[in-house]
């Protein structure tokens, strides 16, 4: 039967050939080692057998398979009760996969994990293996069709102005022209005002102009209109042949400003512990969020249905690492072949939570892992 790994570790024999030959080391017998993990996509993919086991897939899991064969060890996989990376309780103690190493239930934590200086007293860290940096994932906005799209051409100061060169042109004409024999005051007007109103339309329009200051205030009222009105007509086809889909939520103060916004992170992460610390700044803002109920916590295994329930009714944002965001986005346009999510960076809003360390394993190292790695 292989002995447990810490069992082994205590023989001196093992401990003298780990001393003498560090670089071609291998357990003679084999040793059997416990790693505890959570379902933790792109990093490490949790399996739950019919029988009750684990077994893992991955990066992670792949560098594990190279390291046991490297070494002669096999390992069998554990998850927490809480489905978590763990953080420190009141009692001192640790709850989620960091209470399995402490506790020695377990040898590795098996997971993407950031640096606190917490977790450094509590375990080792293993070398990282990658970078990364907090996102944040948003549904995209419906398409919309406003009854007053017409309008959006031009800016309202310049359908102000139009309005106006209407009036002046139109008053100029009337006070300036050559009023025809028997034509009555108002007659006149309200024909030369409908005459002006049908060149802003585009439409066939008879002017009886006689002198020539008419003709210079037809011209130039014909010039003015249609220089607008094409530039309108283009405008106004440029809108239409593209959907107008809003996108309200553009950095992560907005969310903070939006009551009608809630976000959701992972309980017991680098999340909630730099949630605890900071309080000013467009992190501190989302931090006191949790005073009037608008956190959520999603353990990671529950992360993508979180996304695909809660974060495609426009009124949360999901905060965690940038590959888990990607890994969670591509799964759901696989699954659903629509494109309702989007991720935003937070780095250029001065947040510092940068996982320097993600990759790392949580746990005691063995004294000398091969070399040959």
């Amino acid at each position: 039967m292989v002995r447990l790994l810490e069992e082994v570790m205590e023989d001196p024999e093992v401990l003298r050939d780990v001393r003498d030959n560090p670089t071609t080391f291998r357990f003679k017998e084999g040793a059997l080692m416990t790693v505890t993990t959570v379902h933790r996509p792109p990093h490490v993919t949790l399996i739950n057998h019919q029988d009750g086991t684990y077994s893992i897939t991955g990066p992670l899991a792949q560098l594990m398979d190279t390291v046991a064969t490297s070494l002669n060890f096999t390992y069998r996989v554990v998850t927490p009760p809480d489905g978590t990376f763990g953080t420190a309780t009141p009692n001192s103690s640790w709850s989620g996969m960091i209470g399995q190493v402490t506790r020695k239930e377990a040898m590795i934590a098996l997971a993407p994990y950031a640096t606190t200086w917490e977790r450094y007293q509590a375990v080792d860290y293993l070398h990282h293996i990658t970078h990364d940096y907090a996102s944040m994932l948003n549904g995209k906005g419906r398409p919309e069709i406003n009854p007053w799209g017409f309008v959006f051409p031009l800016q309202p100061l310049v359908w102000a102005a139009l309005l106006a060169a209407l009036v002046v042109a139109w008053l100029a004409i009337v006070l300036m022209g050559t009023k025809p024999v028997g034509s009555g005051h108002l007659t006149r007007s309200t024909h030369l005002l409908f005459q002006y109103l049908r060149v802003l339309l585009q439409q066939n329009a008879r002017l009886d102009m006689v002198g020539g200051r008419e003709r210079v205030l037809v011209g130039g009222w014909l010039v003015v209109a249609m220089m607008v009105m094409w530039s309108y007509s283009g405008n106004l086809v440029s809108l239409l042949a593209v959907r107008h889909i809003p996108q309200p939520i553009q950095k992560m103060r907005d969310v903070a400003d939006d009551s009608s916004q809630n976000i959701i992170i992972e309980p017991k992460t680098i999340m909630t512990h730099t949630f605890s610390i900071v309080k000013t700044g467009d992190v501190g803002s989302l931090a006191a969020l949790g005073d009037v109920g608008r956190i959520k916590y999603v353990v990671s295994s529950e992360l993508q249905c979180a996304a695909e329930t809660m974060v495609s009714d426009g009124h949360h944002a999901l905060i965690t690492c940038k590959l888990c965001l990607i890994k969670i986005i591509s799964d759901l346009f696989y699954k659903t072949g629509s494109r309702h999510w989007w991720s935003l960076g937070c780095t250029n809003t001065g947040w510092t939570i940068t996982f320097l360390s993600t990759g790392r394993v949580a746990a005691p190292p063995p004294p000398s892992p091969s070399r040959s790695l």
